[in-house]
C-alpha cells in the first residue's frame, strides 16, 4: 500500500500519529523544494533515516560540528568514489575520527534529519508500505517511540520561530559588538566558528554556508549570541538595497513566484504516487560501462550517489515527462529552454514548479535531466574536475556586491589549494549550484582555472 498525499493537507505530527498507532512498517518519504528525506518505520517506531539535503548529510554534520576539517572531508571522499565504502567507516580508518565518537554523532545527526522536517509546512509525503532501509540510510538502534518525536518536533517549532522573529530576512547582515566571547563559548567549536565569521558584510545565509550546518543549528547559536547582546544586526536602509541588490543577482531570484501561480492549479492533475523503487538511490548498474567523455557529469560520482537526482531500479517505470500538449506555463517554458540549450533557466524553472508540488513524479524527472544536462554543458565548457580555481589578481574585490552566498563561499576556498571537485564535495548546495557558482565566477572575470597537480 502507497498512501500519498502534501502537508499542507495532513500536517506531520497527524501524519506520524497514524503510522505509529497504526504500528506501520515501511517508508514514510517526504520532498521539500529540492530535499528528500526518508523515515522507516518498523511497528511504528522510527528505525532509520536517511537525507539528501547537502547540509544534513554526513560530511557536512562532521565539519559544523568540527570533527573533521575540510581537507580531511575531501580525502575521505575521494576514497569513497573509488572504492564505495561509507564515509563514516573511511574516516574511522583513518583515523580522523574513533567509532565510539562516530556513533554519538550519528545519533546528532539523525535527531537533526529527522527534527528538520517538522519545518517543512508543505511537502509531497508518500508512506510505502513495507519498504526498508538501504546502505545509505542510518539506523537508529531499538527506534525512537512517536510519541517522542511529535513532543521534540514540537519543542523544535518554538524554537524556530523565535530565531524567525529575530532574523526575519536571512539576507541580514551581522556584526559583532564590544562584547567578548566568554569563555564558555569559546569552547563550543560550532560557536566559536559562527562567532569568527560574523564581519559586518556577511549575511545570516553567508555565515550558514561558511559553518556547514542546517538553517536551525546555525540560527540557533546565533539567536544565542544575539540575546546575550554579543552581536547585533546591520540597521539602515544602505544595508537593506544592498542585499536586496544581492538577491536580485542569484540566478533563481524572481522564478519562483512567476511559476507558483502557473503551476499551482495544475498540481493534482500531474501528481502520480511514489513507488517503493524510489525510495533508496541505487548506484546506476550501466555506469561503469559509460565513458565520462559521453557523459561529463559521471565524473562527479558522488552526485548520483547522494540523491540528488530520483534512480529507478531494474523494471520499475519511469514517471513519464509531459508532452508537449500537456506541458503548459513553466514546464512548456522549460522545454523551450532546453530547445535552445539553455539548460541553467530550464532548471530554474523546473526547480520552482517542484516547489509548487514536490509530489509531482513527472516534474521531478525533467529536473533530473535538467542537472545532468547542465552539468554536462558546464563541465565541456571548462570546468574540469581536476582543475584548480584562483582569484585573479587584481580582481579579488572585497565587495560582494552582485555575488550570491554560494559564490562568496567558494571564493574564499579559490587559494590554488582546491579543485573542483573537492568544491563539489565541501559545499553544502547540490552539485550543479556549485558548478554554476564556479562558472559565474570566471564569467565575470573573478576566478581562473589552472591545471591541478
Amino acid at each position: 500500500m502507497a498512501l500519498y498525499g502534501n502537508l499542507a493537507m495532513v500536517p506531520l505530527p497527524q501524519l506520524l500519529a497514524w503510522v505509529g498507532s497504526s504500528r506501520r512498517n515501511g517508508c514514510l518519504q517526504i520532498r521539500h523544494d529540492k530535499a528528500t528525506t526518508n523515515l522507516f518505520f518498523h511497528g511504528g517506531r522510527i528505525v532509520a533515516c536517511s537525507s539528501d539535503d547537502p547540509s544534513k548529510l554526513l560530511g557536512q554534520f562532521l565539519l559544523y560540528r568540527g570533527v573533521i576539517d575540510e581537507a580531511g572531508l575531501c580525502q575521505a571522499m575521494a576514497e569513497q568514489e573509488v572504492g564505495g565504502k561509507l564515509l563514516g567507516g573511511i574516516l574511522v580508518e583513518k583515523g580522523k575520527i574513533s567509532s565510539e565518537r562516530l556513533a554519538r554523532e550519528l545519533s546528532l545527526k539523525v535527531e537533526e534529519t529527522i527534527l528538520g522536517v517538522f519545518e517543512w509546512e508543505d511537502g509531497a509525503f508518500a508512506f510505502i508500505e513495507g519498504a526498508s532501509p538501504g546502505t545509505n540510510s542510518i539506523k537508529i538502534g531499538d527506534g525512537i517511540p512517536v510519541h517522542e518525536l511529535i513532543s521534540r518536533g514540537t519543542k523544535r517549532l518554538e524554537d524556530r520561530a523565535r530565531i524567525l522573529s529575530v532574523f526575519t530576512d536571512r539576507r541580514v547582515r551581522l556584526k559583532r559588538t564590544e562584547k567578548p566571547l566568554p569563555q564558555n563559548l569559546r569552547e563550543d567549536w560550532p560557536t566559536q566558528r559562527i562567532y569568527q565569521s560574523i564581519d559586518g558584510k556577511r549575511s545570516f545565509e553567508d555565515i550558514t554556508l561558511l559553518a556547514h550546518g542546517s538553517e536551525f543549528l546555525v540560527g540557533e547559536r546565533l539567536l544565542k549570541l544575539y540575546e546575550t547582546g554579543l552581536i547585533a544586526t546591520e540597521d539602515g536602509d544602505d544595508a537593506a538595497e544592498e542585499t536586496a541588490s544581492e538577491s536580485g543577482a542569484h540566478p533563481e531570484a524572481g522564478v519562483r513566484d512567476q511559476s507558483t501561480a502557473e503551476e499551482g492549479s495544475r498540481a493534482e492533475n500531474r501528481r502520480e504516487a511514489t513507488t517503493a523503487a524510489q525510495v533508496e538511490v541505487m548506484r546506476p548498474s550501466a555506469t561503469s560501462a559509460v565513458s565520462t567523455e559521453d557523459a561529463p557529469e559521471l565524473q562527479f560520482v558522488h552526485w548520483l550517489l547522494a540523491a540528488d537526482v530520483t534512480q529507478q531500479r531494474e523494471g520499475q517505470p519511469s514517471a513519464p515527462i509531459p508532452s508537449e500538449g500537456e506541458a503548459t506555463g513553466g514546464i512548456e517554458r522549460a522545454r523551450l529552454h532546453f530547445s535552445r540549450e539553455e539548460y541553467g533557466e530550464a532548471l530554474d524553472l523546473l526547480d520552482a514548479a517542484c516547489l509548487v508540488d514536490p509530489g509531482d513524479a513527472a516534474v521531478r524527472q525533467l529536473r533530473d535531466h535538467a542537472q545532468r544536462a547542465l552539468i554536462r554543458q558546464i563541465v565541456g565548457s571548462g570546468v574540469i574536475p581536476s582543475r584548480v580555481p584562483v582569484v585573479i589578481s587584481g580582481r579579488g574585490d572585497p565587495s560582494k556586491m552582485g555575488r550570491s552566498p554560494t559564490e562568496e563561499f567558494l571564493l574564499k576556498l579559490c587559494d590554488g589549494s582546491w579543485d573542483v571537485r573537492s568544491l563539489t564535495w565541501v559545499a553544502a548546495v547540490r552539485t550543479v549550484d556549485t558548478l554554476r557558482a564556479i562558472r559565474a565566477l570566471m564569467d565575470r572575470g573573478i576566478i581562473e582555472l589552472r591545471e591541478g597537480p
